[in-house]
C-alpha cells in the first residue's frame, strides 16, 4: 500500500542519481504545459466525500444504540442525559487492576511521545501553510493539557473528597477537547497517512469514540466518575500506541509498505477494548466495510483511470513527477534524526542544497514551484493547501525557487525531505547499521565513497 496522494504522471530520476538532462527537459516541458495542477488528494475526490459521510452515519447509529438499552428503541439527544448516567453498561469492561495498570502504563509513555515531538519536526504537509501550522499546533497542545489534566483530575478525585472542584475540571476538560482537540483532528483526519480507504473510515470511527467518551464524562455523576475518566484517558492514547508500534517495526525493519496503516490497527486494538468493550473493533471493522461499499458504489472508475487523480488503497499504477529518492511508503517515514542517519558532520546549508540539487534535475539552478508542491501532494498534502504554500512562500511571485529561497523559505521542507533521502538509502543498503558514509561532494549526495 503506497503514498495516498498522487500526481501527473512522468519519468522519475533514476534512484542514487541525476538523470540525463534530456529527461529533466521532457519532464519540465510537461511542467509548463500544466502548470497549475499538482495533482489531487484522495479526500478531494466525490466518492471519498460521500464514503465519509456514510461511516459518520454509521457511527451515530452505533453510538446511537451503544448510549442507550437498544430495546428501549429510543434515539440518542446531546442535551438529555440519556442511559449515560449508569455507573456500567452492558458492553463496558469492568474496571479492575489491569486497566489501572495500562492507564499509569500510558501515562509513562506520553514521556516519550512528547520528547519525540520536541526533538523531531513535524511532517510538513502539517506545517506548510500557516493556516495548518496552526492547526497541527493546536492539536499538539491540546494533547498536552489534556496528558496533564487528566492525571491532575484522577489524583483529586481519589485522593481528596471535592465534588465540586472534580466536576468544574471535568467540565472544563470536555469543552476544551470538544472545543479543540475534536474540531482539530476532524481537519487532519482529511488526509490521513496509509491505506487511505482503511485510514479515513477508521479515523471517522475513532473520533466518534473518543466524542463518545467526552459525552460519559459529561454526564456521569461525581459518584460515578472513575469508569468514564478511565475510558476517556485509553482512548485518547491510540495515538501513542500507534507511535509505539510503529517505531517497533520500523526499528526491526518490518512491513514498511503497510507499516502506518498496520500501526493504526494495532494502536486502535490494544486501546479500544478496554475502554469501551470487546465488541468496539468489530464496529471499527463495520466502519471500515461501509465507507468501502460507499466508494466502490460510488466512485467514477473511468475517470479515476483517465486523469490519475485518485490513489486507491492498493495504489500498484502510482507514478508521479518526484525523484524515488524522496518516495515515502504511505506517505509516512519513521523520522530518525539526520545524525542517525550519518548527517551530523553535514551542515544545514549543504543539506539543504543536497536536497535542492536532487529535485533540480536539469542543473538549471532552480526549481519550478509547481514540482516542489507536487512532491508535497505525494507526502500527503491536499492540493488546495499546496497552492496555498505556492501563492504564500514565492517571494517574487516568479514560479521558480533558487537555492537561497529554498534555504530560507522551505526549511520544513529540506530536513523533513533529506531524512526521507536518507532513510531511504539506509533502508536500500542498510547504511545506518554498516556504518555507510553518506557525505556532500562537490555539492553532491555521495554515498558510500562511490
Amino acid at each position: 500500500m503506497g503514498a495516498q496522494c498522487s500526481a501527473p504522471p512522468s519519468s522519475s530520476p533514476p534512484l542514487a542519481g541525476d538523470g540525463p538532462a534530456s529527461d529533466a527537459e521532457a519532464a519540465k516541458k510537461a511542467s509548463s504545459q500544466d502548470d497549475v495542477s499538482v495533482g489531487q488528494c484522495f479526500w478531494e475526490s466525490r466518492a471519498c466525500r460521500l464514503s465519509t459521510l456514510a461511516t459518520m452515519v454509521y457511527c451515530v447509529f452505533i453510538f446511537t444504540a451503544f448510549a442507550h438499552n437498544p430495546t428501549l428503541g429510543s434515539f440518542w439527544c446531546p442535551f438529555s442525559q440519556c442511559e449515560m448516567n449508569q455507573k456500567q453498561h452492558s458492553t463496558h469492561e469492568h474496571i479492575n487492576s489491569q486497566m489501572l495498570v495500562f492507564a499509569a502504563v500510558c501515562f509513562f509513555f506520553d514521556i516519550f511521545i512528547l520528547t519525540f515531538h520536541a526533538t523531531h519536526p513535524v511532517h510538513p504537509k502539517y506545517i506548510i501553510t500557516s493556516f495548518r501550522r496552526r492547526v497541527i499546533y493546536t492539536h499538539i497542545v491540546s494533547g498536552i493539557v489534556q496528558v496533564l489534566l487528566g492525571p491532575i483530575i484522577w489524583f483529586i478525585y481519589v485522593q481528596y473528597d471535592m465534588p465540586w472542584t472534580t466536576e468544574l475540571l471535568v467540565k472544563i476538560l470536555v469543552i476544551w477537547c470538544s472545543l479543540f482537540h475534536v474540531t482539530t483532528a476532524c481537519f487532519l483526519a482529511r488526509t490521513p497517512f496509509g491505506a487511505v480507504r482503511v485510514m479515513l473510515p477508521a479515523f471517522v470511527i475513532v473520533v466518534a469514540m473518543y466524542c463518545y467518551t467526552l459525552g460519559e464524562l459529561w454526564n456521569n455523576n461525581y459518584a460515578d466518575l472513575e469508569a468514564p475518566l478511565l475510558h476517556w484517558w485509553l482512548m485518547m492514547h491510540i495515538y501513542v500506541f500507534n507511535r509505539i508500534v510503529f517505531t517497533i517495526l520500523a526499528n526491526l525493519n518490518l512491513l514498511a509498505n503497510v507499516r502506518y496503516t498496520l500501526s493504526i490497527l494495532l494502536g486502535t486494538a490494544v486501546c479500544t477494548p478496554p475502554s469501551l468493550g470487546m465488541s468496539m473493533m468489530i464496529f471499527v471493522l463495520g466502519a471500515i466495510i461501509v465507507f468501502n461499499l460507499v466508494y466502490l458504489a460510488t466512485h467514477e472508475k473511468e475517470e479515476e483511470l483517465k486523469t490519475a487523480k485518485v490513489v486507491s488503497a492498493g495504489a500498484d499504477s502510482i507514478s508521479t513527477k518526484i525523484p524515488e529518492h524522496f518516495v515515502t511508503p504511505e506517505g509516512a517515514v519513521f523520522a530518525k534524526s539526520l545524525t542517525e542517519l550519518g548527517a551530523a558532520h553535514l551542515t544545514d546549508r549543504e543539506i539543504s542544497g543536497m536536497v535542492f540539487r536532487k529535485l533540480d534535475a536539469d542543473n538549471s539552478g532552480v526549481i519550478e514551484i509547481v514540482d516542489l508542491a507536487r512532491l508535497l501532494v505525494s507526502w500527503g498534502l491536499p492540493s488546495w493547501a499546496a497552492k496555498d504554500m505556492m501563492a504564500e512562500r514565492d517571494d517574487d511571485k516568479s514560479g521558480t525557487i533558487d537555492e537561497d529561497e529554498f534555504f530560507r523559505n522551505f526549511a520544513d521542507v529540506w530536513q523533513f525531505a533529506a531524512t526521507v533521502v536518507l532513510g531511504n538509502i539506509a533502508g536500500v543498503n542498510d547504511g545506518a547499521r554498516a556504518g555507510t558514509l553518506i557525505q556532500v561532494v562537490n555539492g553532491h549526495l555521495v554515498v558510500g565513497g562511490k
